[in-house]
């Protein structure tokens, strides 16, 4: 951001135009921050609550290979925000656990 800019210019997360010596400073809009939390919160909720209709109009074992999905999006969220992505042993777990919840899940729809 240029130093010329106003700072009711600046979205409430940015960074201001100057760092003091100590790093930067904590210039945030405290009321931005508590609108993104409740949007967050209720965005949460409203998928929480529709995994719970979920469950009561399907069987959980044919649910729950979807929710394997999150170690996906984890794994693309951590790549997008931090630039990491997991090493051998961790994607080692991830099979092993997708492996062994797709095997019950298959096992119990055979019963």
């Amino acid at each position: 951001m240029a130093r010329t800019a106003r700072p009711q210019n600046r979205h409430c997360l940015d960074q201001p135009a100057s760092a003091e010596a100590n790093g930067p400073s904590l210039n945030i809009d405290l009321g931005c921050i508590k609108v993104v939390d409740t949007f967050r919160g209720v965005c949460s909720s409203l998928g929480q609550w529709m995994v719970i209709l979920s469950l009561r109009f399907t069987p959980v074992s044919s649910l729950a290979p979807y929710s394997y999905t999150a170690l996906l999006w984890t794994t693309i969220a951590g790549f997008l925000a931090f630039g990491v992505l997991p090493d051998q042993w961790t994607l080692a777990g991830a099979v092993v656990i997708v492996a062994s919840g797709l095997y019950t899940a298959n096992r119990e729809r055979r019963r």
